[in-house]
């Protein structure tokens, strides 16, 4: 956390909370929500590929914090990884590192297909 970095937010159960902020934080904080719901997130970084029509999201990515928050594992910085709409929280690399691992062994299937795709289709242009 950056020394002396705060943020006011104004909460509809606590009137105006004054919280230290992270220095990777965007700054961005809603007025108005209980002070449970209060977060401090970061950029957000968007994983997308190119298709037919253009390119598709395929993940969000950000780093969160909830420092209020009536869960404890929350009150900790997680990257939240949100893939088909459904948000996941991360909250330790060796996890995040298994996703990337995931993901890399799904690369390896997508160019196992492609190579086929693009046999079958020179077979089908020679007939």
């Amino acid at each position: 956390m950056s020394a002396g970095r705060t943020v006011t937010v104004h909460t509809s159960d606590h009137g105006p909370v004054t919280a230290p902020e992270p220095a990777w934080c965007t700054g961005r904080h809603e007025d108005g929500l209980h002070l449970v719901d209060l977060s401090h997130d970061g950029p957000e970084t968007v994983l997308t590929v190119g298709a037919e029509h253009g390119d598709v999201g395929v993940m969000r990515l950000f780093l969160t914090r909830s420092p209020y928050s009536g869960r404890p594992e929350n009150r900790r910085t997680s990257l939240v990884v949100e893939i088909g709409g459904d948000c996941h929280r991360f909250r330790d690399d060796t996890a995040l590192y298994a996703l990337a691992d995931t993901l890399a062994g799904h690369a390896v299937e997508l160019r196992i297909l492609a190579r086929q795709l693009a046999l079958i289709l020179r077979v089908e242009g020679a007939l």
